[in-house]
């Protein structure tokens, strides 16, 4: 019972405890106990995920699932032993980089999706926290009966990935290092 008790209540972290202009994710996405169908089991493990836009959102929401955690386990009289691994930072696209990069695929006259805000998770996330970087997903669309980004099958339109890069990077490297690279073309 306590398992499913914590369970139910992680669900209402996001809809009482964040501000509903910064998304925030909470899934409990796995849950293993027991064997047996007429026994109760000695324990329980629930793994799950907690993602947001903003650190001190998930800080937040790390403090309230232990909270939830050890509040359940006293009101059910059991024990309980969380571990919370911190993972990626938010994914922050650098502004500059962005003004650029889109400047230049405009002008090249490539179709540009809508701006995605997304509660993805990726490692990439470690580079844009300690230099200016930008994640853009190209040739990962639907069109033409392409498989979803996350399909076993997926496979990104492999030219108009290398075009947008080639003809992007000149637009977002800074001074000096542009012009030594863009008059050896």
């Amino acid at each position: 019972m306590a398992i499913a008790q914590f369970t139910l209540s992680v669900q209402q972290l996001v809809s009482r405890n964040v501000d509903p202009m910064i998304p925030a994710v909470v899934t409990v996405g796995a849950i293993h106990s027991g064997e047996a169908s007429n026994a109760t089991p000695p324990n329980a493990v629930a793994r799950g995920i907690i993602r947001s836009m903003s650190e001190d959102q998930r800080t937040m929401l790390h403090q309230r699932l232990r909270a939830v955690a050890e509040g359940t386990a006293l009101t059910h009289g059991c024990g309980v032993d969380l571990k919370i691994v911190r993972g990626e930072p938010v994914l922050e696209n650098h502004p500059r980089l962005v003004r650029a990069t889109r400047s230049r695929l405009e002008t090249l006259g490539l179709q540009l999706a809508p701006a995605l805000r997304s509660c993805g998770s990726d490692d990439f996330a470690f580079f844009s926290a300690v230099a200016p970087a930008m994640m853009m997903f190209v040739g990962c669309g639907r069109e033409n009966g392409s498989h979803p980004l996350h399909s076993p099958m997926f496979l990104p339109v492999i030219m108009l990935c290398a075009t947008s890069l080639w003809q992007c990077w000149p637009a977002i490297l800074p001074g000096p290092l542009y012009w030594a690279i863009s008059t050896t073309e």
